[in-house]
């Protein structure tokens, strides 16, 4: 009888957990709050956007999204090792937004930071298994670095899930390279 009746406090506790919102995290409130500076960004705004994520993190410099927005911005508009410094805020307030890794990886990429770029993009495929992307530019980090059968490995990893891209590389690879 007691253990039913504890089950039923319980149960009405994690109820009332769930209606109050404690369960919403920190991020998915944030991306709420700052939906019009996503906005910004998914509207090609980027240099509006990050003035409105630099002004967002004056008030709050904790917020991963605010971060991660500018570090999208920063990345489309070629300021490599701004983009490099948000990414690395992102992923110090919530390293589960995985978009930091590839997009880190990008900017490492152009600035010919090939081995640094492969360690992001390694991070990058760890939260996106079911993405082509991440696999792609880890293989062309891979060409880079000369490990072709890593190459390769990754790009036939990418074919699985359709990107023609790698396709393109790895057909490449085998007649040329």
């Amino acid at each position: 009888m007691e253990v039913l009746l504890i089950g039923f406090v319980f149960v009405g506790y994690i109820m009332i957990r769930l209606m109050l919102g404690h369960h919403l995290t920190q991020t998915f409130k944030d991306t709420k709050k700052f939906q019009s500076g996503i906005d910004l960004v998914n509207e090609e705004k980027y240099t509006e956007a990050i003035q409105y994520f630099d002004n967002v993190l004056t008030k709050k410099p904790e917020s991963a999204v605010a971060w991660l927005y500018k570090a999208k911005s920063n990345y489309v508009l070629g300021n490599m090792y701004e983009t490099i410094y948000d990414c690395d805020k992102v992923a110090n307030y919530d390293y589960s937004l995985s978009d930091c890794y590839l997009i880190k990886g990008k900017a490492l990429y152009a600035l010919e930071e090939y081995k640094d770029a492969h360690d992001e993009f390694a991070r990058a495929v760890w939260f996106f298994t079911d993405k082509a992307e991440p696999y792609r530019w880890k293989g062309m980090c891979n060409l880079q670095l000369q490990k072709k059968e890593d190459a390769k490995t990754d790009f036939r990893r990418a074919i699985g899930f359709e990107d023609e891209d790698a396709n393109y590389y790895l057909l490449k690879m085998d007649s040329t390279w």
